[in-house]
C-alpha cells in the first residue's frame, strides 16, 4: 500500500486546474444507463469512486472506454443482474442503481452500499421518495434490496429531509413515469443541477433543479449524447482551505465561485483574499496577515457551508490563535480525524461526534497518522503541510475515492508532498 509523505510547506503559489466533480460523475454515470445507447463524458474525475463504478456497469454488460478524463459508456447491452455486497460496498454512490434499474428494467435487486465510515446515512429516504412512485421495495436475504413495478407511475413526492441521494434517485427513476412527479423539499446541490442537464441532454424533460421543488414530466425513451461535468468544488475547497493555513496565492480553474459562496465567506473572516468569476477562483493570504479563529461554524445542505468541506477547514484553524467551533448537522461522526490531529499536538475536542472545539497551537509535529475517511484524510495532508518535521499519511485510498491529483496538483503549487510505496 502506498503512503503520502508530506513536509511542511512555507507557501503555496501559482493555478491548477480543477478536476470533474465526483458528486456529479457518480450520479450522471449510472444514469447513462436510461439511455440504451452511447453517452460521452467529458472532465470525467479519474478516481477509484469512479472505476468501481464502471466495473459494475460492465458487470451488467456495459462497454467502458476510459481515458484522459473522456469516458465512452455504450449501454445498449446492459442486463439486470443482482448487485452484490462485494460489489457495492466500494462506494455509496452505487444505491442509485436502485432507481437507475427500476427505471429501464422495472426492477431492481442489490445489496446495501459502502462508502466512508461517517456515521449513519440512512436510505428510508430513498424507500419512501421511490415508493411514492408506485414501486414496491423490500428486503430479501443477506441484506440484499428489491425494488419492482408493473408502472412507474406519477406522483408528488415530500421528502422529509433534503437528501442528495434520495432527490438524484428519485429524478432517475422519474424520467420513466406516466405523468409528471414533483419532488419537494429536494436537495438543492449544484451537482443536482448538473445531473438535470444531463438527463434533458438525453430527452428528459426536468427543471427546478437548484430550488426546492423539481419537476419531471415523464418520456417514453431517453437517448445517448455528449455532456461536460462540472468542476469539483470539494476539492477546489480543499485547496481553498490549505492556501489559507500556508499562505500563498492560488488561482483555481474550472470552478464556479458561486458554487462555494459560504466557503468563501468564512474564508474572507479568517483573514483571506478571495476573488471569483464565472470560471475560476483566487485566494491568497500574505504570512503577515494572521489566521484569523472562527467563532461558529455551522454545516447544512446547500447553499449553507458544506460538510464536506468541514474537516478541511478545521485543519486549516489548527494553528489559529484563539478557539473556533464547528457544528456538524448532516453526519453523526465526521471528525474521527480528530484523534489524528492531536497525534500531530493539536488540540481539539469533539462532542457527541457534532460538535468540534478547536483551541489554536502554536505548531504541529509531524508523525504517522491514517486516513479514515475521504474529507478526513485531506484534512491530514493540509495538517502535514503545517507541520515542523515529516508526516506519513497512511491508508490514502480513502482518499483517492475522490481525488484524482491531489499529491501532483500540491507539488504544482509548491507543496512538499510525495507517494511512496
Amino acid at each position: 500500500m502506498s503512503y503520502y509523505k508530506v513536509e511542511k510547506t512555507d507557501r503555496l503559489e501559482g493555478e491548477i486546474k480543477i478536476q470533474g466533480a465526483k458528486n456529479s460523475a457518480l450520479p450522471i454515470i449510472i444514469g447513462s444507463i436510461l439511455a440504451g445507447d452511447i453517452v460521452s463524458l467529458y472532465n470525467c474525475p479519474d478516481i477509484s469512486d469512479v472505476r468501481d463504478l464502471l466495473d459494475l456497469l460492465e458487470k451488467l454488460g456495459a462497454t467502458i472506454c476510459f481515458f484522459d478524463n473522456m469516458l465512452y459508456i455504450d449501454g445498449t447491452n446492459i442486463k439486470n443482474m443482482p448487485l452484490t455486497r462485494e460489489e457495492m460496498s466500494k462506494t455509496r454512490g452505487s444505491i442509485l442503481f436502485l432507481g437507475a434499474l427500476t427505471a429501464r428494467f422495472g426492477q431492481a435487486n442489490l445489496s446495501y452500499p459502502g462508502g466512508c465510515n461517517i456515521g449513519k446515512r440512512p436510505i428510508d429516504i430513498h424507500f419512501d421518495g421511490m415508493s411514492a412512485l408506485n414501486i414496491y421495495i423490500y428486503d430479501e436475504e443477506d441484506d440484499m434490496i428489491g425494488a419492482y413495478t408493473e408502472e412507474i407511475i406519477a406522483s408528488d413526492v415530500n421528502l422529509k429531509f433534503p437528501s442528495v441521494g434520495a432527490t438524484e434517485n428519485v429524478m432517475l427513476l422519474a424520467t420513466k413515469a406516466k405523468g409528471i412527479t414533483r419532488i419537494f423539499n429536494a436537495a438543492k446541490e449544484p451537482e443536482i443541477v448538473d445531473l438535470q442537464d444531463f438527463l434533458n441532454k438525453m430527452g428528459a424533460k426536468i427543471k427546478g433543479a437548484g430550488t426546492d421543488c423539481i419537476t419531471i414530466e415523464g418520456v417514453e425513451e431517453l437517448h445517448g449524447c455528449s455532456y461536460k461535468i462540472m468542476g469539483d468544488r470539494m476539492v477546489a475547497a480543499t485547496y481553498m482551505a490549505a492556501t489559507a493555513a500556508i499562505g500563498g496565492r492560488v488561482k483555481l480553474n474550472n470552478i464556479k465561485g458561486e458554487y462555494l459562496r459560504e466557503e468563501i465567506n468564512v474564508l474572507r473572516k479568517m483573514g483571506c483574499y478571495v476573488k471569483y468569476k464565472k470560471k475560476y477562483i483566487i485566494v491568497s493570504r500574505e504570512k503577515k496577515s494572521k489566521l484569523r479563529p472562527m467563532i461558529f461554524i455551522e454545516s447544512g445542505p446547500y447553499p449553507a457551508f458544506a460538510t464536506d468541506a468541514g474537516t478541511c477547514f478545521v485543519a486549516a484553524l489548527l494553528m489559529t490563535k484563539g478557539l473556533s467551533v464547528f457544528r456538524e448537522t448532516v453526519f453523526e461522526n465526521r471528525y474521527t480525524v480528530a484523534e489524528e490531529f492531536e497525534k500531530m499536538g493539536a488540540i481539539i475536542a469533539v462532542a457527541k461526534g457534532k460538535l468540534v472545539v478547536i483551541d489554536g497551537v502554536d505548531k504541529l509535529v509531524g508523525c504517522q497518522v491514517d486516513a479514515k475517511d475521504l474529507r478526513g484524510g485531506a484534512g491530514l495532508v493540509i495538517a502535514g503541510l503545517m507541520a515542523e518535521g515529516t508526516t506519513i499519511i497512511n491508508k490514502v485510498q480513502y482518499i483517492k475515492r475522490g481525488y484524482e491529483n491531489i499529491v501532483s496538483d500540491l507539488r504544482r503549487l509548491g507543496a512538499k508532498i510525495t507517494e511512496e510505496n
